[in-house]
């Protein structure tokens, strides 16, 4: 018998594009807990973010930051027991990509030959008009360490042109939805990946991923997951995705088809679940 675990997104998925407010995913966490199905965070945003969200919404598990560059795991956790690990913020960090320091250093001869800035580049105010963030939260959101959102002010031809270049320096570039993000050879489905293999061993069962996700950069992890959810979007359409299993694609947009394809996912699966 396989265990369910939930790999999410957040912006323009289990957070509304416009207003980042969660509702009415919010009124399923109980249940995930109560059925203890992991429902965890695999993300662009940074580590001060998702603590403070993580806080905000009760989340106790392990969490994947900056579109997989690191996964980061409360004290303590079993899944890594016996692991020499890194520390920051008071939790264990497995670091999987890039430095940002090392890709913006690799990045900047380029600079000079496309139209582009990054997050490096603006202020805690800018960041707000660009995302609608409060103030504290757009502090949160320039902090990073894995990777560098770009806002990309050129064409399409010469983002493929651009993207070419920085494959031959070890850097990808993947599509958000807001930013253009450059990160190292990681992604969402590999941290996934990890996470399902450390779940598999503490739990000595099968675990069945079921992933959640709007954009081009959660096209891996959805991808790779036994059942993929892609939720509408009020900006774009739904991405290709080469999936393995079953693909949902919801009705309602953002935590609302969220929580409409959740809650029929647990019906299905766990009938006298209340």
């Amino acid at each position: 018998m396989s265990r369910l675990l939930l790999s999410t997104d957040l912006d323009g998925t289990l957070l509304d594009h416009y207003t980042y407010s969660v509702a009415p995913a919010d009124q399923l966490f109980p249940l995930l807990n109560r059925l203890n199905i992991p429902w965890i965070f695999n993300t662009s945003k940074t580590a001060p973010e998702l603590i403070a969200l993580r806080s905000q919404l009760a989340n106790p598990h392990p969490f994947s930051v900056e579109n997989g560059g690191a996964i980061y795991l409360p004290k303590g956790c079993q899944l890594t027991k016996d692991m020499e690990l890194q520390e920051h913020l008071g939790f264990d960090v497995l670091t999987l990509g890039l430095k940002r320091s090392e890709i913006l250093s690799r990045v900047e001869p380029l600079r000079a030959n496309f139209n582009f800035y990054g997050l490096s580049d603006i202020t805690a105010d800018e960041m707000v008009a660009l995302t609608g963030l409060s103030l504290e939260r757009a502090k949160l959101a320039l902090d990073r360490t894995y990777s560098e959102p770009l806002v990309w002010r050129d064409t399409e031809e010469k983002l493929q042109h651009f993207s070419s270049s920085l494959l031959d320096l070890g850097i990808q570039v993947v599509k958000g939805g807001r930013f253009v993000h450059l990160q190292g050879e990681v992604s969402k489905a590999r941290s996934l990946g990890w996470l399902v293999e450390q779940y598999q061993t503490l739990w000595n069962t099968r675990v069945e991923t079921v992933a959640i996700g709007d954009g081009e950069n959660d096209r891996a992890m959805l991808g790779a997951a036994d059942i993929a959810i892609q939720v509408r979007s009020p900006v774009h359409p739904f991405p290709a995705i080469n999936a393995s299993g079953e693909v949902i694609q919801t009705d309602y947009y953002g935590p609302e088809g969220w929580y409409h394809a959740v809650k029929a996912l647990i019906a299905e699966r766990f009938p006298d679940a209340q």
